[in-house]
């Protein structure tokens, strides 16, 4: 319906001002690797220990 649909776009123009927001307060890059990146690492250097266990 028309009200669900202004409902979302709204949603939607609210979030973008958060992010835009929150971008612009930042003092400097993030550089350091992610909280997900450092699990995929994590997993990955599990997977390494595996393999040679493995053979």
């Amino acid at each position: 319906s028309k009200e669900t649909l202004a409902e979302i776009e709204t949603g939607f123009k609210f979030n973008d001002a958060v992010l835009r927001h929150l971008t612009v307060l930042k003092d400097k890059a993030e550089t350091a690797p992610s909280v997900m990146m450092k699990q995929v690492e994590r997993e990955e250097a599990r997977k390494a220990q595996q393999e040679p266990a493995a053979a």
